[in-house]
């Protein structure tokens, strides 16, 4: 059985489309008809209905579809088994990170990166989590730190680091530091919230529509550096992760405060194609990652004793 040939029924099942598939696996649409008809040959069995609207997998299709993707992902286990084996880590590999744990990580991890993996490229990309699981998909990075996305049935993701929302504001506002505070009492706050186009915003709608968070006003911010500025110079509070402003915390210009009640968490999650395998390279990165994650982690811990 060709590889090239279960690659181009996984990308074809995925897209349901032969176009899109296409552009997937860099190949042109007749050839990839050819490739799953000659799989469909080579099985025996019909993968998919032509329709105009794309592709309908066959009852066989479906069948096929996990068979084929634990495939790659064994044969991409072995290359990089083989090439740990080596003993010597290279090459290269992209990575997209969103900003609030981009601002949290990346100088500890690439200070210690680094200088252990000189022969590494590496390519950091921040963006949202929405942005870096379409570039995932498109190949443009090889994996990606997002909050989780039931509609991308094509990657696998695997939990790295649980955070949660804390209240931030600045001296002005007068909020005791580090004492629990309820967000549907009066005084109402004043409060910033992660833009719309941003997931994190998804986690706090729930609590919105509950009573849970009743803001006297609200603005909402597209952009980390700025939110924390206007809140330490001005009589608003922000609900930002708290590996955001860990290492902002200061009395003097940054007050933290848990939420009362049940905590508000988002969940990080590693994402990558189901069916690649990740260097041993990036894979190094992020256990590095995940290390410096625990020490904010056990931070958090430590203020609430």
């Amino acid at each position: 059985m060709d590889l090239r040939h279960v690659r181009a029924f996984v990308a074809a099942y995925e897209k349901r489309s032969l176009t899109a598939a296409a552009v997937t696996i860099y190949a042109t649409q007749p050839g990839l008809s050819v490739q799953i008809a000659t799989l469909e040959a080579e099985l025996r069995s019909k993968l998919f209905e032509r329709h105009a609207r794309g592709l309908q997998p066959t009852f066989a299709g479906e069948r096929f579809y996990p068979l084929a993707v634990s495939i790659l992902r064994d044969v991409n286990h072995a290359v990089g088994t083989m090439r740990a084996l080596s003993k010597s880590v290279a090459g290269a590999f992209s990575i997209g990170v969103p900003p609030t744990l981009s601002k949290a990580i990346l100088a500890p991890v690439l200070i210690q990166f680094a200088d252990a993996y000189p022969e590494v490229e590496i390519r950091i990309v921040e963006a949202y989590s929405g942005t870096l699981l379409a570039l995932l998909e498109s190949k443009d990075v090889d994996c990606a730190i997002v909050l989780h996305d039931a509609d991308h049935p094509e990657v696998r993701f695997t939990p790295i680091y649980n955070d949660r929302f804390v209240l931030v504001s600045g001296p002005r506002l007068g909020i005791s530091h580090g004492v629990p505070v309820a967000l549907n009492q009066e005084p109402r706050r004043k409060l910033v919230f992660p833009s719309l186009r941003y997931g994190l915003h998804r986690l706090l709608e729930p609590e919105l529509k509950k009573g849970r968070i009743t803001p006297e006003r609200f603005i909402e911010i597209d952009g980390l550096s700025g939110t924390l500025k206007f809140i330490e110079s001005s009589d608003w509070a922000g609900l930002l992760p708290f590996a955001a402003v860990h290492d902002d915390v200061d009395e003097a210009r940054l007050r933290v405060n848990p939420i009362e009640g049940e905590e508000i968490k988002i969940e990080y999650f590693v994402a990558q194609l189901a069916t690649e395998f990740l260097l041993p390279a990036a894979q190094i990165f992020i256990d590095i990652s995940a290390g410096v994650l625990d020490k904010i982690k056990e931070k958090y811990q430590q203020r609430q004793r």
